[in-house]
């Protein structure tokens, strides 16, 4: 894709991993490979009610999380 793509969430195939809490969807929108972004990496990530995702701590990068309804806990450090 080149610069300046419009990603839709719904046109790209998640990656699927199941934990004994449930499923997460991740869809990689915005990288290096799909539209040049060298900076900045934009994942829409889709956790079902009560998933828990052990180990999942990024520590060579920011993240940000945007929950869009329903509420959630989020552990930093531990």
């Amino acid at each position: 894709m080149s610069k300046g793509t419009v990603v839709k969430v719904d046109r790209v195939k998640p990656f699927i991993r199941t934990f004994p809490t449930g499923e997460y969807h991740s869809r990689m929108l915005i990288d290096v490979y799909n539209s040049g972004s060298e900076k900045i990496q934009v994942n829409h990530g889709l956790l079902k009610p009560g998933c828990h995702i052990p180990n999942a701590a990024h520590e060579l990068y920011d993240e940000l999380y945007i929950i869009f309804s329903g509420n959630a806990i989020l552990n930093l450090d531990d």
